[in-house]
């Protein structure tokens, strides 16, 4: 049963960090979609290509044991900061992927967690 869990909880960080790299690449190649958000909300092109390049870094870093807590830490501020954007513009049914995320990336991780020897 163990080993089950474990591998459901991969699974679910592999998905997980698949959405993130996608949404990395869009924002760090310039698809119109991720530009012209980041024209709306008034941010700049070096900010969404900064952010593209933190979540495709955080999401393959999910996956290294030693440094996945900063990795999830830092995917944690960027929803966050993706939650309170769309919060701020009136668009709170667009918050919903970001809490999603942050929910399932937190989950994972504590999932993961290393575990003491004793």
């Amino acid at each position: 049963m163990k080993k089950i869990l474990v591998a459901l909880g991969y699974l679910i960080l592999a998905a997980v960090a698949a959405l993130f790299i996608m949404q990395g690449f869009s924002k760090v190649t310039g698809a119109d979609q991720a530009v012209a958000s980041f024209e709306k909300y008034g941010y700049a092109i070096w900010f969404r290509v900064l952010l593209g390049m933190g979540e495709i870094a955080a999401a393959v870093a999910l996956f290294v044991p030693r440094v996945s807590r900063y990795a999830a830490g830092l995917l944690a501020i960027i929803m966050i900061g993706a939650i309170v954007t769309h919060l701020m513009n009136g668009e709170a049914s667009y918050a919903g992927l970001p809490i999603g995320l942050l929910i399932i990336t937190a989950v994972t991780v504590v999932i993961r967690k290393p575990r003491t020897v004793q």
